[in-house]
């Protein structure tokens, strides 16, 4: 049982070190090649350090530029 409980916490910590290696992608797979982006604010900075008002509005400036934007954080840079 404590073998059990050791692994599964070992898988546990194992998951969320791999998950800040990278920062999260944009989700711009269902856009248009231009998407018409709504005016929402919810601010993402972007691995280019440029702020964003929102995810649709980073995924056009990956789309523009064609650079491998990411989400660095979320909120301002």
């Amino acid at each position: 049982m404590a073998i059990s409980l050791w692994m599964i916490t070992l898988a546990v910590t194992a998951l969320l070190i791999m998950d800040r290696a990278s920062p999260p992608q944009p989700n711009c797979e269902h856009m248009a090649e231009f998407p018409c982006c709504s005016q929402t604010l919810s601010p993402d900075c972007g691995t280019d350090t440029v702020t964003c008002n929102n995810e649709c509005q980073l995924c056009l400036a990956w789309m523009k530029t064609k650079k491998d934007i990411q989400i660095l954080k979320d909120g301002k840079c």
